[in-house]
């Protein structure tokens, strides 16, 4: 739909241009327009689309250097070639001011403006789209329907599998399934498989994705796998087919209990760490590693690349996205809060929020602090280009969280939400009268001296080479960092959308245990074990037995099949046997 192409392809903008010497928050509001305007005549129908993207994008010299007919051949060229492939766009510029419009993976539209934002140039890149296959041939028992762009790369079918399988779906389990048949399954999967069984794994899989506070995926040579809730919850498996667009060929739910031993961790002592780091970096893992023991410091180094392709390596003040961390944030700003009795714990989210539905009434801030609320995981959509990056403000936020259907009634059970964060967030502008950024930063960040803590689409007037770049199932941008991605969106604002840097987490964390941000409370460690991670590539945990062992864990290669055992190996010996 035309809607969702248009604003895909101006959030993509936001994340991927690339400014050279300084990562900056994107493009001029002039810039963006123009390109979404270009965006919006490759999706146009029509003569007259044409004419009127002309009248108001061209420069006066550019229209005229063509002659009457050959301006609008030369705009047909660019839409044929361009038409339906905006789902998938990056930008880049280049130093001579040349803008290229990434479509789809191969369909490259350059583009230059003038002073007044202007187009002076628009013509397709030489070669562009030559490399695209031919539609495939469906000769299985495939439902009928259009369904959607399938992909054209092995590195495009991992996200379209993985987002397919465990992202949140608006439709029920036979909608869903209806979904995989038609644009994921293979046909000899779908002969190989009754309707039944296929239902039945499918029920199974997106119950777990439901419930999961944290999806992660790795590939190996056995297939792609879909960690839910780390070696806590299932993992799903899947194998795609050798040739284009790549289908699922097999897929599989590995039970919890089956699951702990896919990854078993290896083996470690406090007094030689060695060998397993240095098998993990053999494997592929990049990252940094910070190990306390009995209040003291006994490790902390750095490993592998934060930018492969630049040949740079990580250093100990490489920023990282920091996926789900910032939930921390968020409680820690709510308590804040209520320690000023601003806020208080029994409070009905009706007495900040209007038009709450009765469903809803009796959840408190205490219940949303207590993983008691009741609201799902997260409130992205279908429609939303990018479960994360996809922009939304916080009335639209709140509009879709409060009309999510709940899992269980408020204070009824305990389930990980995502969107309660969200909603505390929120409800934490609207409390402080500051915006969630300002008040995070004012009330956590400043204290704490974390000077390297932001959010998404921010640089902090820091070179590009201050962050490493991700290497997971999904990059955005040219390099594949948070200030590429566009602003925090309230899809994730309050649960993620933030980047730091190990040492600002140290400081963060310890600020809590010795009592800095909160004076009244007596200072202390609490035994926990939280991972975070993002599809774009990073990773961070943190274990803490509450008796002066730590581990923290910050890596770029979230998809590298040595972070899960690592990471389960450093668990085990911080919190014993059963962990991990």
């Amino acid at each position: 739909m035309k809607r969702f192409m248009l604003f895909s392809a101006l959030a993509a903008l936001l994340m991927s241009f690339s400014t050279g010497a300084k990562a900056q928050g994107g493009p001029p509001p002039e810039v963006r327009r123009a390109i979404s305007g270009v965006i919006a005549m490759a999706e146009s129908e029509g003569d007259d689309a044409l004419k009127q993207f002309a009248d108001k994008s061209l420069a006066d010299l550019y229209r005229k250097s063509f002659r009457s007919d050959e301006l609008l051949q030369h705009l047909r060229t660019i839409r044929d070639a361009a038409h339906g492939h905006t789902s998938s766009v990056s930008v880049m510029r280049s130093p001579d001011e040349t803008l290229t419009i990434v479509l789809g993976g191969d369909v490259r539209v350059e583009l230059m403006l003038d002073d007044h934002f202007l187009i002076t140039k628009l013509e397709l890149a030489k070669g562009s789209g030559e490399s695209r296959p031919a539609p495939p041939v469906t000769d299985g028992p495939r439902p009928p329907g259009a369904g959607s762009k399938q992909p054209a790369t092995k590195e495009e079918a991992r996200p379209f599998h993985v987002r397919a399988l465990s992202g949140p779906s608006e439709m029920d389990a036979a909608g869903t399934l209806a979904m995989l048949e038609r644009d994921h399954f293979s046909a000899e999967y779908l002969q190989r498989t009754s309707r039944g069984e296929r239902l039945e794994l499918v029920s199974k899989i997106r119950a777990a994705a439901a419930s999961a506070s944290t999806i992660l995926v790795n590939e190996d040579a056995e297939g792609v796998h879909i960690h839910f809730d780390e070696s806590a919850g299932p993992i799903v498996s899947f194998t795609m087919d050798a040739g284009a667009p790549f289908h699922i060929s097999s897929l599989k739910l590995v039970p919890p209990s089956a699951s702990k031993n896919v990854s078993a961790g290896p083996a470690m002592t406090w007094d030689d760490l060695s060998p397993a780091l240095n098998a993990a970096v053999t494997a592929g893992f990049s990252g940094q590693v910070l190990v306390r023991h009995n209040g003291s410091d006994l490790l902390r180094k750095t490993y592998g690349m934060a930018d492969r392709e630049a040949r740079r390596a990580t250093v100990p003040d490489s920023i990282y996205c920091i996926g789900s961390a910032p939930i921390d944030f968020t409680i820690t700003a709510a308590r804040l809060l209520v320690e000023r009795g601003k806020l208080h714990l029994d409070d009905p989210i009706g007495r900040y929020l209007p038009d709450v539905p009765a469903d809803k009434t009796s959840m408190t801030i205490g219940m949303i602090l207590d993983g008691k609320s009741g609201l799902p995981n997260f409130h992205n959509t279908n429609d939303d280009w990018d479960p994360d990056l996809g922009w939304i403000d916080r009335t639209a936020a709140v509009r879709r969280i409060l009309s999510k259907p709940l899992l269980f009634a408020p204070g009824a059970s305990r389930g990980h939400s995502h969107s309660a964060y969200g909603l505390l967030a929120a409800i934490i502008e609207i409390v402080s009268g500051q915006t969630y950024r300002d008040f995070v930063r004012a009330e956590i960040l400043r204290p704490l001296g974390m000077t390297r803590t932001g959010f998404y689409g921010e640089s902090l007037n820091l070179p590009v080479d201050s962050f490493a770049a991700g290497y997971g199932v999904h990059s955005a941008g040219v390099p594949n960092i948070p200030p590429n991605w566009g602003p925090t969106s309230w899809l994730v604002m309050g649960s993620g959308g933030m980047f730091s840097t190990l040492d600002d987490l140290r400081r963060y964390y310890d600020g809590l245990a010795s009592g800095a941000l909160f004076p009244n409370k007596k200072p202390g460690n609490q035994p926990s074990f939280t991972v975070n991670g993002s599809e774009r590539g990073f990773y961070f945990s943190r274990m803490d037995n509450g008796k002066g062992d730590q581990v923290f864990v910050l890596s770029n290669t979230e998809t590298s099949p040595a972070l899960k055992p690592l990471v389960n190996g450093f668990a085990k010996l911080v919190l014993g046997p059963n962990a991990g």
